[in-house]
């Protein structure tokens, strides 16, 4: 359960990127974007404490892509 959490995460934020970098106009980071996997750990803490009761709070996926800056 937990790699599905954190699949579907990455490939939330991998999705907003795309969307984010074909509104700019930026091919080069849309060609990187194609070498990411959205089976990443090494961003996941897995020695804390998770709660997922709270369904009011939840991620702007928009926002955190406009965040993210790709190596090409």
């Amino acid at each position: 359960m937990i790699a599905n959490c954190v699949i579907h995460y990455n490939a939330q934020i991998l999705s907003e990127l795309k969307e984010f970098n074909e509104h700019e106009g930026r091919s080069e980071n849309l060609q990187a974007l194609k070498r990411i996997s959205p089976v990443a750990w090494f961003h996941i803490n897995f020695s804390g404490f998770y709660s997922f009761a709270d369904s009011e709070n939840s991620h702007d996926f928009s926002a955190l892509a406009r965040t993210v800056h790709l190596e090409a």
